[in-house]
């Protein structure tokens, strides 16, 4: 026979052991969202070591192709410093023994820019008629009251650039910009965003790296007055 004590024991272990499953599964629960949480910051460190990664390569790769450009620069260099006077002629030489399309991809073509002192201008056009280019005409683009002119000389290959020869760089302020700051710093610059008269979309343009050219290197001059 069951006593009233025994009963009331009974019915106390019962009540007990109702909370059991109910503590095992919000055990569980818990498990299973700090199991989730920890996995997710693994995910997400994983994801953004990726992205760090993936961001560096591209850095890289950019560095890499901005670099194209001055190595041809650094060719043309040569070519100055073993001649007195670079010629036309010499020029295109110089551009057709490069593969272009290999060495320096997306790059569309190499330049000389030569700063003309304004009372100089009539000489300086009637000298490059009279090396092989006899429709050679200065081309402006809007700022034309400067004292001193930043003229394509050479462009090649020509046949990619028509309408840059004879272009004052020095008449339009993103290119003055850059050719100034070559000029000042004798080290490499580039512009903003430009549209080139050879096409109307807007890359990024004109490498400067000389004292006389944003597309042509030499050596640089002490001081940025015998640059210019």
């Amino acid at each position: 026979m069951t006593t009233p004590q025994t009963a009331i024991a009974g019915v106390g272990r019962s009540a007990s052991t109702q909370w059991v499953p109910t503590l095992v599964f919000l055990l569980g629960l818990g498990v299973a969202a700090g199991t989730a949480y920890w996995k997710q910051k693994d995910i997400d460190g994983d994801a953004q070591a990726q992205f760090e990664r993936s961001v560096e390569a591209v850095a890289e790769y950019v560095h890499a192709r901005l670099r194209l450009p001055i190595y041809g620069l650094q060719g043309a260099k040569g070519l100055y410093a073993a001649s007195k006077s670079v010629e036309r002629a010499e020029f295109r030489s110089y551009v057709e023994s490069r593969d272009m399309g290999s060495e320096f991809a997306g790059v569309r073509g190499f330049g000389f820019i030569q700063r003309v002192a304004r009372p100089a201008l009539g000489a300086f056009l009637k000298a490059e008629r009279a090396d092989g280019a006899p429709n050679f005409a200065l081309r402006q683009l809007g700022d034309t009251g400067h004292d001193d002119l930043y003229i394509v000389k050479f462009i090649e290959p020509a046949e990619a650039n028509a309408g840059a020869q004879g272009l004052d760089i020095g008449s339009e302020s993103a290119r003055r910009s850059a050719a100034q700051r070559a000029v000042d710093s004798g080290q490499p610059t580039i512009t903003g965003a430009i549209a080139l008269v050879q096409n109307q979309r807007k890359p990024p343009a004109c490498c400067c790296s000389c004292r006389y050219t944003p597309t042509a290197c030499f050596p640089p001059p002490r001081i940025s007055g015998e640059r210019r």
